[in-house]
């Protein structure tokens, strides 16, 4: 019997073995590494994108809610004696001196965003980062509450207005027969006086469908009665449709206050890092309550969306000074300089060209019907395999500048829709 002869692999065999093995380790190896980086990179820009559109919703939800349950415009009109642009105000009743217009837009300026102060301070790297010019506005209507309440009496001379009762849900799971419940168990004080803050106005509606604003004052939920600023409101004979007919019952009363939307730098400490000796900061779209006065809440802050480099609003309206019936048009962006009464007209005046800055008695916003937003976003970090390029001015924002002294730059992802203003273009007022 023949025995066959074995032997084994070569040296020149095993090591031959051994490159090609490493040659296929070492490709897997960079394919997982360059996939790694692409997952991570990839979850860092579906993170922003995901931030964007739940910020943009309720962007979207308080620009639909402006001038609900308020007033398309209850300013006076320039041409009609003093008289309100809104007809169903009861003009220089309670109105003179508040600025309760709708839509207050303001433009940004070139590379400049706020800190928690209002102060405008430069965005990050702006010689790097350049035509970024965010925009902010002012939203008036009712966001805190969307009730509105009947009036049980109404007194002009003292500015007390005394509710009806309030009824309220039983909590879930309990009985509304139970002996341990009441409607009035579910609010107190302190409730009802977050219903009708000091910092927020009140709408008076009477039976003729009339309105009137004023302050509110103070709130005391044992006489569920909100108090306005005394001779706010006019009392008058009940022939007479505007004002505060007879005791005032059956009179619908709500809140109208404002919001402001703007981008801030983050002030957190951790939104700095010096390790490299740079500053990285991040700027956040943020939304703030604003008082009677139409200036921040500071404890109302709310940061809406991470990381955004650029917010813009733009608006389409009706031709206020054309006929009926003609074509609405874009109003773009008329100035960068911030007035000194902080507002910018919404609409063309009558018989402006170019429109005057000055504020809301010649301001428009009963002309708006849809806002168009424009909210661009970065990843919180650079590529290092995305190199940044610097950016003409209109060319599309896809780069973003944190740290010049590193190679990389962060994605950027824009999001772009169309909201339309239904409380203003319902009333569909005209000059």
């Amino acid at each position: 019997m023949t025995m066959m002869k074995q032997r084994g692999f070569t040296l020149i065999e095993l090591m031959v073995a051994i490159f090609v093995g490493a040659i296929v380790i070492a490709g897997i190896f960079v394919i997982f590494t360059n996939s790694q980086k692409i997952f991570h990179q990839e979850g860092r820009i579906s993170q922003a994108q995901l931030g964007a559109r739940i910020g943009m919703e309720l962007l979207k939800s308080d620009i639909r809610r402006a001038a609900y349950l308020s007033s398309p415009n209850p300013g006076p009109h320039p041409v009609m004696g003093g008289r309100n642009v809104d007809p169903l105000v009861c003009f220089n009743q309670g109105v003179t001196g508040l600025d309760l217009q709708p839509v207050v837009h303001t433009n940004g300026t070139d590379g400049k965003v706020f800190n928690t102060m209002g102060a405008p301070v430069d965005i990050p790297y702006p010689a790097q980062n350049i035509g970024l010019r965010p925009d902010s506005v002012i939203l008036v209507g009712n966001y805190i509450n969307a009730n509105a309440y009947l009036a049980q009496t109404i007194s002009a001379s003292t500015g007390a207005i005394r509710l009806q009762t309030i009824q309220t849900a039983p909590p879930p799971g309990m009985n509304p027969a139970s002996d341990s419940w009441s409607s009035r168990d579910t609010i107190g004080d302190n409730e009802f006086q977050r219903m009708f803050p000091s910092t927020a106005f009140v709408r008076v509606v009477n039976r003729h469908g009339r309105m009137m604003f004023a302050r509110i004052t103070g709130a005391d939920f044992a006489n569920m009665t909100v108090n306005v600023s005394a001779s706010a409101l006019k009392q008058v004979g009940e022939a007479i449709q505007c004002g505060i007919p007879g005791y005032g019952e059956g009179s619908e009363v709500n809140v109208v206050n404002a919001i402001l939307y703007r981008v801030e730098i983050d002030p957190s400490p951790e939104a700095v890092d010096y390790a490299d000796g740079n500053k990285r900061k991040k700027s956040d779209l943020v939304r703030y309550m604003l008082d009677q006065n139409m200036n921040v809440l500071r404890e109302t802050r709310e940061v809406v969306i991470e990381h955004v480099v650029d917010f813009q609003l733009w608006y389409r309206q009706d031709d206020p000074i054309g006929a009926l019936g003609s074509r609405p048009n874009i109003d773009m962006d008329w100035q960068s300089s911030l007035p000194d009464d902080r507002r910018i007209v919404i609409g063309i005046p009558i018989g402006a060209s170019p429109p005057p800055l000055d504020g809301s008695v010649n301001a428009h916003p009963e002309n708006l019907r849809s806002a168009i937003i424009k909210i661009s976003v970065r990843t919180a970090d650079e590529d290092t395999e995305f190199s940044f390029l610097m950016r003409g001015l209109g060319d599309p924002l896809h780069r973003f500048e944190l740290n010049p002294v590193t190679a990389g730059a962060a994605h950027i992802r824009t999001l772009v829709t169309e909201v339309k203003l239904p409380n203003i273009a319902f009333r569909n007022l005209r000059n």
